[in-house]
């Protein structure tokens, strides 16, 4: 069993965030607002979970899990639209249909050859995990989304006469595109070559200090990887490629702008 930090322990420990509140404050930058409210609302939806995780674990109803999932796509998918800074119309559709059909596809592939069938549907994997992979793909995905719509406004005149001599949709927007990949996954690949050398995750550092046998924790967190790296590859790649699309309109003409 894990050590359970006390819960004094745990409030004292926090004032651990005065300090980098102190530089905020002494270098004058705009952050402290979002970082209070960054932290409050980390802290509520923690507690929140840790309440209620607990009986939807013991409960373990198929559907409870289903719709819980759901309910962090739709969410997951206005956050990205918030953070992207581009209109919720152009990014909605997109980023649910892109994020539900990797969700699925890495489900089915994770459930099949990692688990023993129907137990990866169970509370206790499929909560946890979800919310690791859409989590992940959240981050990828705004960055992803913001790149392109910077690089389809800064090329608007040259994509549009690139269709003005018949170039289709696809072939006009494919540098934009491949831009927006890299710059959403370059950082990503960068972190999983260093996983083991310079950091450990948090899956499995939290499996090591709970008593699971490191090796049996290592063979989780390269399942996560993996599958993570895949969802969001996925998700933002569907994603994108919808986006892009709805950005113009019956001529041609960018709709979006930031």
């Amino acid at each position: 069993m894990a050590y359970d930090i006390k819960w004094i322990d745990l409030i004292i420990g926090s004032t651990l965030i005065f300090i980098p509140v102190a530089l905020i404050l002494y270098a004058k930058l705009k952050l402290l607002k979002d970082l209070i409210l960054s932290m409050l609302r980390m802290t509520i939806q923690l507690l929140f979970v840790g309440f209620y995780l607990k009986y939807i674990i013991d409960y373990d109803n198929i559907y409870i899990n289903i719709f819980w999932i759901l309910l962090i796509v739709i969410v997951g998918s206005i956050s990205i639209s918030k953070r992207s800074e581009v209109e919720l119309k152009f990014t909605l559709v997109p980023v649910i249909t892109g994020f539900s059909f990797s969700f699925v596809i890495v489900t089915f592939f994770t459930s099949y050859f990692y688990f023993s069938g129907m137990e990866y549907f169970t509370a206790q994997y499929l909560i946890p995990i979800s919310g690791m992979l859409i989590g992940n793909s959240i981050s990828s995905s705004i960055v992803a989304i913001r790149s392109l719509t910077k690089d389809l406004i800064a090329k608007k005149e040259l994509i549009n006469y690139y269709e003005i001599f018949s170039f289709s949709r696809i072939k006009s927007t494919k540098e934009s595109m491949n831009l927006a990949l890299l710059d959403s996954f370059k950082p990503m690949l960068a972190n999983i070559a260093n996983i083991g050398l310079i950091w450990l995750p948090g899956t499995m550092t939290g499996q090591i200090i709970s008593g699971t046998n490191p090796m049996t924790a290592i063979k989780y967190q390269i399942v996560i990887v993996i599958g993570y790296f895949a969802c969001c590859f996925i998700a933002t790649f569907i994603s994108l490629n919808l986006f892009r699309t709805k950005a113009f309109d019956n001529f041609g003409i960018l709709k979006i702008k930031m």
